[in-house]
């Protein structure tokens, strides 16, 4: 046995042993563990990475294969695939020799004689919120994975959010297993844009290792990627015949009838999808996987919120349920007839609202057809009205808040109006943030106008579907420089820039304020959404002052939006009898978790059990093995 002095200098040097998630290191935990298929997405490529050679996934729709690959949950811009097209046969992954190659184990015929076990483990992200536009019978169910088969046969297997309009669990994220249907989260607790970990492991024996009868044939885990960091668990109830799918179909996006697709509104996203067809994983091997992807803090949205009021702003939509105007309650701005009802949850509201960035239900606005836009007919920025070459204007004024990037691809050709002032370039009034339209010199690039002109605020490239803040100020009275604009991700790097126009520019057109759409166009569909088969535009914390912020009251609001990281906790060991009794303050950051290893060389870093709170420290106690063990505390 190793002495405890020996165990005590292994923590002692990586006692500080917080590294920051990367693929590589997520792929390194998952291939350690010996998956028999392992579907990365990487680069495009949809071929099975473990052994040297097939399956290779088969993309097919009804239209040719209308997904593609876009970017993962690290934010590398080809490695994972997302599905498009929905109808009788969408987008889908399909293996068309599933028969052959298992890469789900077990299934067939429902039986009591089968002793097939089995894990599947992947990430997904949900779509967006809100029905496609020009839907009269509803999005339909969204299909993550299927292995074909059916409940009434015993041997059914897919896992997908359910049809709004069905009369059971509508939009719910439910899980089929041989003869049974689990709802793993319920439709009001479904978050819109988020990425999710999900694992099931199952035994098809019909009885345990006791003798007893096997009704609890599969364990799911779940866990969301945007903040919460908990990974919920649970068990579906079986027949002892129950199965897993039926042997002999298999398909990513999709029900194995293609239909289904885990697609509109927005591109569903599946990625590092993998199976182990000999054994189930262990609890302590899902939660290494899961400690190993992105998973980072989010505020609440008082701190965002009181930055704003301590910068006493002229106008504050914060857009959470209603568009009225927090600084003065009485004024409402209007929301247009075209605007989406919703009547099924989780869009729980009847005029567009759903989940903002701080995860608040009703928190922001989203755009659904083509009239879709909250307005005013009056001006709400401090200047703007007609051009006048001989004389400057004399408004002052500025403007922040938050949207969110549009998926994937695009149907729909045309501008993509975040907000809008009136006006335009040919009479020097123009006021405006949109995107480029995608068959322009500059497609999906965020852009602004302000007087005459128009410039790029970030490539179309490098804009996520992710939820960016943003702010401008303006000043009509400069001949130079009259607009400074700022853009960033919460937790990435603020860019800024400014923008000049020709003297005598004005903000706007003086008559009017859309957020979601053009005020001249709407009716033309000018609006923050993209065609039925693409995704809504989301719009939050809308704020407008009748004076310039400084660049360090922008930095305030927008460094409100992240979580201060503070130094890392210090980890401290005891020994006592036979165990380790590692602890750290019960005052640091929850976001860490304490994991180790046996090896530095190759390190398989697994969760070294869940801490428990003894006065003022977090304690985790482990039983002093024959080898060396390493410890890291990591989020």
């Amino acid at each position: 046995m190793k002495t405890g002095s020996t165990i005590l200098l292994a923590l002692t040097c990586f006692s500080l042993g917080v590294s920051a998630q990367t693929l590589s290191n997520y792929q390194a935990t998952v291939k350690a563990q010996t998956p028999s298929f392992y579907f990365t997405f990487d680069a495009g490529s949809h071929a099975n990475v473990i052994g040297s050679s097939g399956p290779t996934l088969t993309l097919v729709g009804s239209a040719g294969f209308a997904g593609g690959f876009t970017y993962d949950i690290f934010q590398n811009p080809t490695n994972c695939i997302y599905f498009s097209l929905g109808g009788s046969s969408g987008d889908g992954a399909n293996d068309p020799s599933e028969g052959t190659d298992h890469i789900i184990s077990g299934g067939g015929v429902a039986t009591n004689t089968s002793t097939a076990v089995g894990t599947i483990t992947l990430l997904f992200r949900t779509p967006d919120p809100g029905p496609p536009s020009g839907s009269t019978t509803g999005p339909g169910a969204k299909c993550i994975f299927s292995a074909g088969g059916a409940t009434s046969s015993s041997n059914a297997l897919y896992l997908q959010i359910e049809n709004p309009n069905s009369t059971n669990a509508p939009n719910a994220l439910r899980l089929a297993f041989g003869d049974s249907v689990t709802t793993i989260l319920p439709a009001t607790n479904v978050v819109w844009d988020a990425w999710y970990y999900f694992a099931l492991t199952y035994n098809e024996s019909a009885t345990n290792a006791d003798g007893s009868p096997n009704t609890n044939k599969a364990t799911w885990y779940l866990g969301r990627l945007n903040g919460a960091g908990t990974l919920a668990s649970g068990q579906t109830i079986n027949n002892t015949n129950a199965v897993a799918g039926s042997g002999t179909l298999f398909f990513i996006g999709a029900q194995t009838t293609g239909s289904s697709s885990f697609d509109k509104p927005g591109d569903g996203r599946v990625d590092e999808f993998a199976t182990w067809t000999n054994r189930q994983l262990s609890t302590v091997e899902i939660n290494a996987q899961f400690a190993g992807l992105p998973n980072p803090a989010i505020p609440p949205v008082s701190a965002y919120q009181t930055v704003i009021s301590n910068q006493a702003p002229a106008h504050y939509f914060q857009l959470a349920g209603n568009a009225v105007d927090s600084m003065n309650p009485a004024l409402a701005l209007a929301i247009n007839t075209g605007l989406i009802l919703v009547t099924n949850p989780p869009f729980n509201s009847s005029v567009g609202f759903s989940y903002d960035y701080f995860l608040d239900q009703n928190g922001a606005a989203y755009f659904s057809i083509g009239t879709d836009a909250i307005y005013t007919n009056v001006n709400l920025l401090n200047g703007g009205g007609t051009y006048n070459a001989g004389s400057l204007g004399t408004g002052k004024g500025s403007i922040s808040g938050m949207f969110h990037g549009l998926p994937c691809t695009n149907y729909y050709t045309g501008q993509i109006y975040i907000l809008d002032a009136g006006g335009n370039t040919g009479t020097s009034n123009a006021f405006s943030l949109f995107l480029e339209n995608p068959t322009s010199a500059n497609p999906w690039s965020l852009k602004m106008r302000f007087g005459d002109s128009s410039d790029v605020l970030v490539p179309g490239t490098n804009i996520l579907s992710e939820w960016y803040y943003f702010a401008i100020t303006y000043d009509e009275t400069v001949t130079n420089h009259q607009a400074h604009w700022w853009v960033g991700r919460p937790g990435a790097t603020l860019q800024s820039g400014f923008f000049s126009a020709i003297s005598n520019s004005l903000a706007g057109a003086g008559n009017a304020f859309y957020i979601g759409n053009q005020a001249e166009s709407s009716a033309n569909g000018f609006r923050y959404q993209k065609n039925s088969h693409t995704g809504n535009g989301q719009v939050s914390q809308f704020t407008i002052w009748n004076r310039l912020l400084t660049t360090n009251e922008v930095a305030a609001q927008f460094s409100a939006l992240s979580v201060s990281a503070g130094p890392p906790p210090t980890l401290s060991i005891a020994v006592s009898g036979t165990n380790a009794i590692i602890s750290w303050p019960s005052s640091a950051d929850p976001g860490y978790a304490l994991q180790s290893t046996t090896n530095l060389a190759l390190p398989n870093w697994l969760s070294a059990g869940a801490a428990y709170v003894v006065g003022t420290n977090n304690v985790v106690t482990n039983s002093i093995s024959g080898s060396a063990q390493f410890y890291r505390l990591k989020k």
